[in-house]
């Protein structure tokens, strides 16, 4: 009787198979992990990028401004603060935030805006020498309504969590013959949501942030 017999053909055993997938997946996971990474801070440069540019805008305007401001003054209002700058040739401007209590910067799924509005003719001074005076009745009207008519300063992409102004006034030396100069001194800070990568869809968050002291100088008075 014949015997017959298979001919052994090339393949991989389950044992082979089974490591060969083991190994593949491991593989995998690392390249997936150094991709998810690489994303991470690509999008984190960004987020810091975005920051510094808000910034710098934000600066830039307010600085503009109140180099050529005659009148500077900082306005309390509900907890917040107001910064009140009049230039020589415009009309008053406040700079305020969008929230009224400090503490809804804290909030971590709240986008904090930047406002400017400009007041109308009746304000000629953010101090008013008269207490009571219609001057005085007027701009307090301005701040109290001052969500109205604003226009946005700060970018889209960012959230401002830090707007605390000061002014700052420096007298001459006696006999100097030198006159006082008006500064504001600003503590700014905004922050980004986070990298907008995600293997599971969740939420971002504001966490990258950025955070400046600048001063700006006003006219001699």
């Amino acid at each position: 009787m014949k015997r017959l017999y298979r001919k052994k053909r090339p393949g991989f055993t389950l044992v082979e198979a089974i490591i060969a997938a083991a190994m593949f997946s491991f593989l995998l996971i690392a390249a997936i992990g150094a991709f998810v990474n690489s994303l991470t801070i690509y999008a984190g440069a960004n987020s810091s990028r975005d920051n510094q540019q808000a910034v710098r805008n934000i600066t830039e305007e307010i600085g503009r401004r109140a180099e050529f401001s005659q009148d500077m003054k900082v306005i309390n209002s509900g907890g917040a603060k107001v910064l009140c700058l009049k230039p020589s040739s415009q009309r008053a401007l406040l700079y305020f935030t969008s929230v009224v209590s400090p503490a809804d910067y804290a909030a971590p799924d709240t986008t904090v805006r930047l406002l400017r509005k400009e007041l109308t003719t009746a304000v000629t001074t953010c101090a008013p020498a008269i207490a009571g005076s219609p001057e005085e009745t007027a701009l307090n009207n301005e701040v109290g309504t001052r969500a109205t008519g604003a226009a946005v300063v700060s970018a889209e992409s960012v959230s401002v969590n830090v707007f605390d102004p000061t002014i700052v006034t420096t007298s001459p030396a006696p006999g100097s013959g030198g006159s006082k100069t008006y500064s504001v001194d600003l503590l700014l800070g905004v922050k980004r949501k986070g990298p907008p990568v995600s293997l599971f869809g969740s939420p971002q968050k504001f966490q990258n942030t950025l955070t400046v002291h600048v001063a700006f100088f006003g006219l001699n008075q």
